[in-house]
């Protein structure tokens, strides 16, 4: 399965360049439309999103990240 290898990566790579940059958005739109669509089962389109994340976030990451999940995903808002 393309989702365990993907997670495998990640497992490999330190913990905090995982949470502190997102430098792969095409991996990162991958894992989250598995974990949208597949295992939540989430109509992304009718509720807004919570996104918790590392206090030395980039904020080109965040606004490429908000870009993506309005766009691609649908979301009605999303709270950070």
């Amino acid at each position: 399965m393309v989702f365990q290898k993907l997670l495998i990566h990640y497992r490999i790579n330190s913990v905090i360049s995982l949470f502190i940059k997102v430098d792969n958005f095409e991996i990162t739109e991958y894992i989250l439309s598995e974990l949208f669509s597949e295992k939540m089962q989430l109509n992304t389109e009718d509720h807004p999103l919570l996104m918790v994340e590392p206090p030395m976030q980039n904020k080109d990451n965040r606004n490429k990240l908000v870009e993506i999940l309005f766009e691609n995903f649908g979301f009605k808002g999303a709270f950070f």
